[in-house]
Formats: structure tokens, C-alpha cells, sequence
């Protein structure tokens, strides 16, 4: 078994949830003596990032309360200030760029509602967003007394998927760049108090959805869809709370779908393609609090918030083995991919 060892091109990108002198933006790179990571902004209460498709510019969700916009140009000698705006709503928990980099869109999960931007030819955004209210609420009175939208999809016909985990569906919009603007298509109910926190598209058109207040994945389109627990442990979770919520997902080579268990830290991998979802393992991630996942090549990597720290787990036929600690990051909450060759298209 081999370490996770990055391209010669890419640096990783951890934002450092919290409000102490190390949170902010860091970039990680690995050299001939290890990793080696970088502050390259201040920022308090990251919640996610999103890197434009072509040009080298890195957005940022920030707030506990009152929602912000952060937003840095990369080049080799750090990170220079693009934009630092209201969000026009509260706690915002993600962002999404189209594909062809004209659109940002925020998901206010504290206000129930979007904000949408339009960029600028440099990556730039300027001025008051434009706000969509959602409506709908779903069984669970403290966490479902209102929309929540907590994940927002593009898929690469434009239209937009909103995981709106207050009011248990997804949203599908068709997505006008020149508004911006959002043309509601259509609604997809999932099972009454699952609430839906993230979600990935699958290459059969369904989608498999982590279900954080009803503890399952749920997996299927339209409505017909599929539930089952979303970790084989009876165990109760040790990490904040007890009871488990999963939280973020995504998709392996192989078709299998990771799931991170956060209160009981494992990593859960399930087979979509029969009839019903199959775990096929769960594995200790070895951080408390896996909050984010990204796949590259043939590892997870996994973001614990609570231990500080970002750890890669190799794929063995599609399933996670034993986790390798790559670096400690203090509140290492999210994860991205920058590649060098984007700081060419600077200026």
C-alpha cells in the first residue's frame, strides 16, 4: 500500500474553521520534506469553498450569524483580496459555480434562501446578490421549522439542484446567467424527516443523498426512492453527540458512494447498483468530526474538523483502507484542489 501522493501541479486548499489566529484559507503542498502548509488569509467561521473552473480564484461561505462572501486571487507569493460581501442572508453552509464560471451561487441555510452573482471575465464579484426565498418546512421542530437549503449542485446542462435539508426534497432550477436568475423545474420529495444535508449524482441518473437527521442514505430520483441505515455500527457516537449524523458524501471509482458518519467518525461505502443500497464497509477515519470528503484517484481524503488534522484513506476495489495521516490544520473543515497552472492565467 502506498501514500496519497499529490500531482507535481496541485496543492490542497483547507479552509480552518473558527475564529482564532490560525482560521482562515490555508494552502498544502507536499515536498521532499513532507508537507508543508501556508496561512494565506485570515477568516473567521469558514463553512466551504469552491475554486473557479479556469482562472485561479478561490471563493469562500463565512458566518455563523450574518452571512459573508470571501474571495482571494492565488498566486506563488499567496493571496490577494477579491471581494468581501454580504451573502444578504445567515449561516451560509455552501457554494457552487456553473461550468463555465459566469454564475456563484450561495445557500443561506439560516435565512431559507440563494444569493446569486454574476462573475465577472477575472473571477470578480461585486455589488448585492440576488435573492431567491424558499418556503417549506418537515417534521423535526427545532431543525426543521423552515426551509434549510445546505448543498447546491450544477449539473452541466445548467440546471441546479438545491439539497434543502428543512424542507426534506431537493429543488431542481434551470439556471439564467444573464439574470442571474432561477427557473423553479421541479421538486423531488425525500422521506419525511430524513433531512438532507449533501448529495451526489450517480452515472445512472439517480442520486444517492446523505440523510443527517434520519441517520440513512438514501438513494433514487423523482419519487421512488430508497433508504437504508447510514452505518452498520450499533454503537452510539462519541464525537459531540451521541446520537450520529452523517454529513458529507461522495462518489468513488467503481460507482461506490463514501458517506462520513460524524458523531461515530467512520467512513461508510455503499454499492448503489442493486435493488437496494449495499454497505459494503465502514472504516474508523481516525479524526473526530470527518466533515468533508474529497476523492482523488484512488483515496479519500478526509477533513476532521474537531481533531484539526486531514488524513487520506487508499482504495482497495473501491474500498477505503485504514486512513494516513497527511497534515494537521486547525479546524480543517473543507477541501479543495488548486492546480499552478491556473496562477498563469493571472492578470
Amino acid at each position: 500500500m502506498t501514500g496519497f501522493t499529490p500531482e507535481t501541479d496541485m496543492a490542497l486548499l483547507v479552509a480552518a474553521r473558527g475564529q482564532g489566529a490560525e482560521s482562515g484559507l490555508w494552502r498544502w503542498t507536499r515536498g521532499g520534506a513532507g508537507w508543508e502548509g501556508r496561512l494565506l488569509a485570515a477568516a473567521h467561521d469558514l463553512s466551504a469553498l469552491a475554486v473557479h473552473p479556469v482562472l485561479p480564484v478561490v471563493y469562500a461561505t463565512a458566518g455563523e450569524g450574518a452571512g459573508r462572501l470571501l474571495a482571494w486571487r492565488l498566486g506563488p507569493e499567496g493571496a490577494d483580496p477579491v471581494a468581501a460581501l454580504d451573502t444578504g442572508g445567515v449561516e451560509p453552509a455552501h457554494l457552487a459555480i456553473d461550468p463555465d464560471g459566469r454564475v456563484l451561487l450561495v445557500a443561506n441555510y439560516g435565512s431559507s434562501d440563494l444569493a446569486l452573482w454574476p462573475l465577472a471575465a477575472d473571477g470578480g464579484v461585486a455589488g448585492a446578490p440576488r435573492i431567491v426565498p424558499l418556503s417549506g418546512r418537515g417534521p423535526d421542530p427545532e431543525r426543521q421549522e423552515a426551509a434549510h437549503p445546505h448543498q447546491i449542485l450544477v449539473r452541466s446542462d445548467g440546471v441546479v439542484v438545491v439539497v434543502d435539508l428543512g424542507a426534506d426534497m431537493l429543488r431542481e432550477f434551470r439556471l439564467d446567467p444573464a439574470g442571474p436568475g432561477l427557473e423553479p423545474l421541479r421538486t423531488q420529495p425525500l422521506p419525511p424527516g430524513s433531512g438532507p444535508r449533501h448529495a451526489v449524482f450517480l452515472p445512472d441518473g439517480r442520486m444517492a443523498v446523505a440523510g443527517e437527521l434520519g441517520n440513512t442514505l438514501l438513494v433514487g430520483a423523482g419519487q421512488a426512492w430508497q433508504t437504508v441505515p447510514a452505518t452498520g455500527l450499533a454503537r452510539a457516537g462519541h464525537a459531540r453527540w451521541a446520537r450520529n449524523y452523517p454529513g458529507d458524501i461522495a462518489l468513488g471509482p467503481g460507482g461506490i458512494v463514501h458517506l462520513a458518519n460524524r458523531s461515530l467518525c467512520t467512513l461508510a461505502s455503499f454499492d448503489p447498483g442493486g435493488p437496494v443500497a449495499r454497505l459494503v464497509g465502514e472504516i474508523e477515519t481516525g479524526v473526530e468530526w470527518p466533515q468533508h470528503l474529497l476523492v482523488l484517484g484512488d483515496h479519500v481524503l478526509v477533513a476532521g474538523w474537531d481533531t484539526g488534522r486531514v488524513v487520506a484513506h487508499p482504495l482497495r476495489s473501491g474500498i477505503p483502507a485504514a486512513p494516513q495521516a497527511l497534515f494537521d490544520c486547525p479546524g480543517a473543515c473543507w477541501i479543495a484542489v488548486f492546480r499552478s497552472g491556473q496562477q498563469e492565467l493571472r492578470g
